[in-house]
């Protein structure tokens, strides 16, 4: 209605994200499984058409899996995460007062948060937890894998380490012992004390805003297993794992079918990225004898051309759909909207 009353387009065409995903990778039949930021949907295409009574949605996405992240993160370090801008970082600056240093230190210091915005504040540290998820985490191979890893993080206990805060003290201590200002070797000392940028560090730590050190082993496979083991989130109702989702979505179509889509099995979406999804996905529905998959039935994951394709396939479909002949002859037209409303979007764009 906004369309063409308001901006009185000419034309236009409504189509469902998991058919314009199957037009980006060239397929009309095709098993869609999205894994976005506010949940995930798995859709039957079956020429050219999302079969509506077969769709399964959870909304268990992204923003749920970095809830149960900043949860983890405060249980193993025992702290809130902070905003990249709650902190200022040690930076250098010329020394004005002592011209026979080049430079001094200026410490880190927290920002006054009292009038930022509640809800802006809640965004920035999501954004931080976000950016830990992308970094840290991967799917693990398979349960037992997932299993292993949690467990031994259970029985060692996941710690955080304030080496860089203790050194920053450390720092400070010395430079009030100093003279006020320090020659260039206390200087230099001092700069070898400021805090490693967020996210620089090895590869079972994670430096955090503020600069506090935390171990990554708690969150490498947890976060993402709970996409596969609905029982990591009990506060999650109805959810029951995403290669269940699958299964409940293919076995409701024709089995002839079913082969077809599961030779065309496409991921699309922000998650789809995470390091080991398509191949635990791919494994995971091998195992069900739901799916009736005999000894010559090959399970297929559409690949994208490049992996950061995923996260804009509708877009990408919709492009390759508006250019093609047909598409004039489905469009729907500003005189056929104004002839007979929603109900022309009913028969032409189901």
């Amino acid at each position: 209605e906004v369309l063409f009353e308001k901006f009185q387009v000419s034309s236009g065409f409504f189509a469902k994200q998991a058919v314009l995903t199957s037009y980006a990778v060239a397929r009309f039949k095709a098993l869609v499984i999205e894994l976005g930021g506010k949940g995930v949907e798995v859709a039957p295409v079956v020429d050219g058409y999302v079969q509506q009574k077969n769709i399964r949605h959870a909304r268990v996405g992204g923003e749920i899996l970095d809830e149960e992240l900043g949860k983890l993160i405060r249980a193993y370090a025992e702290k809130e995460v902070d905003p990249f801008f709650a902190c200022h970082r040690a930076v250098r600056v010329l020394d004005e007062s002592n011209p026979g240093t080049s430079s001094k230190v200026v410490e880190d210091r927290r920002q006054d948060l009292s009038n930022v915005a509640g809800s802006y504040l809640d965004w920035a540290k999501a954004d931080v937890v976000r950016e830990i998820r992308e970094k840290v985490c991967r799917v693990a191979a398979s349960p037992e894998e997932a299993a292993s890893q949690m467990e031994e993080v259970k029985k060692r206990g996941g710690q955080v380490t304030e080496n860089s805060s203790a050194a920053a003290n450390a720092s400070s201590s010395s430079a009030s012992a100093a003279p006020s200002h320090p020659p260039v070797a206390a200087a230099a000392a001092a700069a070898a004390a400021v805090k490693p940028d967020p996210g620089a560090g090895s590869a079972d730590r994670y430096v955090l805003p503020d600069g506090t050190e935390i171990e990554t082993a708690p969150y490498v496979v947890s976060v993402y297993e709970r996409l596969f083991d609905p029982s990591l989130m009990p506060s999650i109702e109805g959810f029951e794992g995403l290669p269940q989702m699958v299964v409940s979505a293919v076995s409701g179509v024709d089995s002839e079918i079913r082969r077809e889509l599961l030779g065309a099995t496409v991921l699309t979406g922000g998650l789809a990225m995470a390091p080991g999804m398509s191949n635990r996905i791919g494994r995971e529905l091998k195992k069900r004898p739901e799916l009736g998959m005999g000894s010559g039935d090959r399970l297929r994951m559409v690949r994208f051309p490049r992996p950061e394709e995923s996260i804009c396939s509708a877009w990408i479909g919709g492009s390759i759909f508006a250019s093609l002949g047909s598409f004039r002859e489905a469009a729907v037209t500003r005189e056929e909207w104004e002839e007979s409303g929603l109900k022309v979007l009913e028969n032409k764009c189901p």
